[in-house]
């Protein structure tokens, strides 16, 4: 019988620490040691594992790349993907890890992987310490009722990576990299592409054409679309008002938002809303 700690398929829908701890790897343990996340179990179990001295490698969609000493590899079980040690120079290895399971977290892995790749840079960082020691004290306890205060430490590791990696990122970007990241990451936006380029200390032109070379339009048709169907989203499915919707879709007014239906949709705000699905 399922339990109202479990989802509709049997898995806890709560965050959790599955694992925690380190692993020191011999030479000659390293020739063996490769794993296969497609067959390890639980599936949608997420992994971050830190190199601390040696290298790990990471193997994805065919191609291999390193985690060497302060970086962390991302991965999930059930993935396909694998991970381990180069069997032709096997190295000792030492390695921090910790599992996680939970409703989401394969999402959240899902995006990161996608947006920053599967391996960041962390360095040598105090505060990443603090959180792995805090995990695998709450770990260790065993107590249901740890399971709140396991959760926001959860929560504090998933957004340490997100914010770690778009820090990276960003460090590394040229300005109209950013500028380019500002728009695609941040549709919604009330700025106008003069004004994002303005921020990031770049020319409109300059970058209205790495944009187009890198999406294949320019930023202001790529900003006008991308809003458009957020708006149209909201109309259909939310009984936001109309200038509550042109505001959360990154329009200066209500009648901004009309007149760009108008145009692009032959549509009104209300016959949008008219053709909603039946239940809605």
């Amino acid at each position: 019988m399922r339990t109202d700690l479990q989802d509709v398929a049997g898995e806890s829908p709560l965050w959790q620490v599955v694992g925690v701890g380190e692993e020191h790897i011999t030479r000659r343990q390293a020739r063996d040691y490769w794993w296969h996340n497609a067959d390890r179990r639980p599936p949608g179990q997420v992994v971050v594992q830190i190199t601390l001295a040696g290298e790990l490698l990471i193997e994805e969609h065919n191609r291999r790349h390193s985690v060497p000493p302060g970086h962390a590899v991302l991965f999930v079980f059930g993935d396909d993907s694998a991970y381990g040690c180069d069997p032709d120079r096997p190295a000792a290895y030492c390695g921090r890890y910790i599992g996680l399971h939970g409703a989401g977290l394969p999402q959240h892995w899902t995006w990161l992987r996608r947006r920053y790749g599967s391996v960041l840079e962390i360095g040598d960082d105090p505060d990443l310490d603090r959180l792995f020691a805090d995990l695998a004290a709450v770990k260790a306890m065993d107590d249901p009722e740890h399971v709140w205060p396991m959760a926001r430490l959860v929560q504090d590791l998933v957004v340490y990576l997100f914010r770690r990696a778009q820090r990276d990122r960003l460090r590394r970007q040229t300005p109209v990299e950013r500028a380019i990241d500002h728009v695609l990451s941040m549709p919604t936006t009330s700025l106008s592409v003069k004004e994002i380029a303005a921020r990031h200390d770049v020319s409109p032109e300059h970058l209205g054409r790495c944009f187009a070379r890198q999406t294949g339009e320019p930023p202001a048709a790529w900003l006008r679309r991308a809003r458009l169907q957020r708006a149209v989203s909201l109309l259909r499915n939310t009984d936001l008002l109309v200038h509550d919707v042109a505001r959360l879709s990154g329009f200066s007014s209500a009648h901004h938002l009309a007149r760009v239906l108008r145009a692009e949709k032959n549509a009104t705000p209300g016959a949008l809303r008219r053709r909603r699905p039946r239940g809605n």
